[in-house]
């Protein structure tokens, strides 16, 4: 049982590693998408780079919202729903027409995603499958941000270089929900869940320290 705990913990380090390198993508590569961007729409420097306050600002307001949901909702539901929101924004971005409509793609729908399989999320979701670990754990999950601005970028440019912008934008989200959603589908909200316990351990070290500490008094 310790053998399986352990492998299923460090595959919620996997799956947060891959969805978070695709949340830092959403601020790594809008450099890259902005070029047709402002080729098309041919918006003023500050208005262009307004896409990515939006999705700042709303993920700012957001955060203490969705965080309170996933305390209270399956994790993993919540996870799959952002997978799916991120795809459909870059598929929405293809379609519009104006600059105002890529504001609020960025807003409606990138911006809940940037908070549903974020940061907080992983925390989340690795605070309660490690306890002693917990640090390494939520350390390499977070390693996945660097590796998102290494990886998407140049990939997007490629799409760029190979097809129509709009296009290319489909032909991304595509390939993003590819790998996000299957990241997000092997996300188990609890240790419990499995009848397993936190660290791979065969009890939980938290009921443990809790009694040594009630035994100590």
């Amino acid at each position: 049982m310790a053998a399986m705990n352990f492998a299923i913990g460090w595959r919620q380090v996997a799956s947060s590693f891959i969805l978070l390198a695709a949340i830092a993508m959403i601020t790594s590569s809008y450099g890259v998408i902005a070029v047709p961007l402002a080729r098309e729409f041919q918006p003023s420097r500050m208005v262009l780079m307004l896409a990515i306050t939006v999705v700042a600002v709303v993920s700012a307001v957001l955060a203490p919202v969705l965080g309170g949901l996933m305390d209270r909702f399956s994790l993993r539901r919540l996870m799959l729903a952002g997978t799916i929101l991120l795809g459909s924004g870059y598929v929405a971005l293809s379609y519009a027409a104006t600059f105002n409509q890529v504001l609020i793609v960025f807003g409606v729908l990138i911006a809940p995603a940037n908070v549903l399989i974020g940061p907080v999320a992983a925390t989340v979701l690795l605070s309660r499958w490690f306890v002693k670990r917990r640090g390494r754990a939520i350390g390499i999950a977070i390693a996945g941000v660097s590796m998102g601005g290494v990886f998407f970028p140049p990939l997007i440019q490629w799409l760029l270089d190979s097809y129509e912008w709009r296009e290319a934008m489909r032909v991304f989200a595509v390939l993003l929900m590819l790998l996000i959603v299957p990241a997000a589908a092997l996300v188990v909200d609890n240790p419990t869940d499995k009848g397993l316990h936190p660290d791979g351990g065969v009890s939980d070290p938290e009921a443990v320290a809790r009694q040594q500490s009630k035994a100590a008094c």
